[in-house]
């Protein structure tokens, strides 16, 4: 029984320590993905903020730091695809509304499509915390691009409640 006992203890204990390097691990992950958002080179950046969405997908409170970067990047950003990734992410992050739709707005009317619609979906997946963004949405429901208008319907109808966020 005792060897029982002293098994179960031992099998807790390295659980715990098992997690507590996982935890460091992960804030190491996200610290250089961060940090990768600040490099010079496009691919880097783009593949920082995906990567970042993906985990904010799962813990948006762990990704919280990287906002501020990623509406940076949104809104003077030279690379579409950095862009695109930057708007994807802030949807996926749940970052603040106040800071993150009025970016997304004017993402709305970016030159190139996909950044378009990319910051539409995002708006949506803020859901009703989006409502200010209702107007340019139905602009951007006119849009020659099919996948940005049928984003910017799809937002419409999320964040008027007519979808589940």
């Amino acid at each position: 029984m005792k060897s029982l006992l002293a098994i179960s203890s031992f099998a807790c204990v390295s659980f715990l320590l098992a997690s507590t390097a996982h935890a460091d691990s992960k804030k190491d992950e996200i610290a250089s993905y961060i940090k990768d958002l600040k490099r010079g080179n496009a691919k880097t950046r783009a593949a920082a903020a995906k990567e970042l969405g993906n985990i904010g997908a799962v813990s948006a409170a762990d990704t919280k730091d990287a906002v501020p970067l990623l509406i940076e990047l949104l809104k003077n950003d030279r690379d579409k695809g950095v862009k695109q990734a930057a708007a994807t992410a802030l949807g996926r992050i749940d970052p603040d509304p106040e800071k993150a739709v009025p970016v997304l707005i004017t993402a709305l009317k970016d030159k190139n499509a996909a950044v378009r619609a990319a910051a539409a979906t995002s708006l949506g997946q803020l859901g009703t915390e989006a409502k200010e963004a209702v107007p340019a949405l139905r602009t951007a429901q006119d849009d020659k691009d099919r996948g940005v208008s049928r984003a910017a319907r799809m937002a419409i109808r999320t964040i008027q409640g007519q979808n589940k966020k």
